[in-house]
This record gives C-alpha cells, structure tokens and sequence, in this order.
C-alpha cells in the first residue's frame, strides 16, 4: 500500500473514531441533542459526517465509489 493511501485510510479510520466518541457523549454535545429528539440536528450532524466519511473512501478508492450505487436498495 503507497504512502499516500495509507494517509488517506488513517483520515477514515479517524473520522469514524471521532463520530463514534460524539455518538457516544464523548464532548456531550451530541449524546445531549441525541435525547432531545425534538432536535433534528443530532441527525443531520450524523447523516453529514458519514456523507464526508463516504467522500474520503471515494477518493481512497476510486472504484468502489464507481460501484457504490449498485449497492444501494
């Protein structure tokens, strides 16, 4: 694996362990909008970092990105 794909695994790898901390109340503000479901920015807080965290695999590997909508329902 080329240097500059490993750079771009470790940016994923860390974007998915900072949504799971804030997922879990790591800095509490999104553990508190999570029980506040009149909030709907908790959700779209999360439908936003998986949307950049897909962009990154994209660019990670062109291919899968290529094939991505064949796995959608």
């Amino acid at each position: 694996m080329c240097s500059g794909t490993s750079a771009q695994l470790s940016r994923v790898c860390l974007a998915i362990e900072e949504l799971a901390d804030h997922s879990a109340g790591g800095d509490g503000t999104l553990a508190e909008r999570r029980h506040t479901r009149d909030d709907p920015g908790a959700d779209d807080y999360i439908a936003t970092r998986l949307a950049a965290i897909w962009a990154m695999i994209a660019d990670a590997d062109p291919e899968l990105a290529r094939r991505l909508p064949g796995y959608m329902i």
